[in-house]
């Protein structure tokens, strides 16, 4: 996969696959990939960043009832807004086997909240090499003071896990007053 491409919720199976040319595959929803070996290069990423529920939607979204939006939650619970302050969302899914999507932060009238990541699972039956970036952040809160959204779920199961890139789920920045998001889960199992 030399240039940016967007694959939508669902299971895909192959033998190979390589993230090259500082190009980006990102994850629409919920996806399963099952492959033999991974190979993310430096500059390229996988992601799922935004991909979850959309503002103020979600179990763990952040509350849109009041003047300062909370944020969504996921693994950790949402920041509560500032001042006349919206709760932010609870936690909810297991930290064993994260396969959730990221809820949203709270809306602010017609300012979306973030939405949350997406939930990426990868099963390599090989190798996995990640220089580049495996990403489920949550997006920030659009402007005044809505919330911003938790972060997704990363889930890995790899006979081998080498490289010096970043896998990260975290919570989006809220608007101005509005509540951050919530971290999402990572949960990383190697099989023999």
């Amino acid at each position: 996969i030399g240039t940016n491409t967007t694959w939508n919720a669902g299971t895909y199976t192959y033998d190979d696959v390589l993230i090259t040319g500082t190009s980006t595959l990102t994850f629409n929803g919920t996806v399963t990939l099952n492959v033999t070996n991974l190979t993310i290069d430096s500059g390229s990423t996988l992601s799922a960043n935004g991909k979850g529920y959309e503002g103020g939607q979600g179990p763990g979204a952040g509350s849109s009832t009041t003047s300062r939006k909370g944020g969504g939650g996921y693994g950790g619970k949402g920041g509560d807004g500032y001042v006349s302050s919206g709760s932010g969302g609870a936690t909810y899914g297991s930290a064993i086997t994260p396969v959730d999507l990221g809820s949203g932060g709270g809306n602010y009238g017609q300012q979306k909240g973030g939405s949350g990541g997406g939930a990426i699972k990868l099963s390599v039956s090989e190798n996995l090499i990640i220089n580049g970036n495996i990403t489920a952040n949550g997006g920030d809160g659009n402007d005044v003071a809505s919330g911003g959204g938790s972060g997704g779920s990363i889930y890995i199961i790899a006979q081998t896990l080498s490289g010096t890139g970043k896998i990260s789920a975290n919570g989006g920045t809220g608007a101005r007053e509005g509540g951050g998001g919530g971290g999402g889960r990572i949960a990383i199992y190697y099989e023999t």
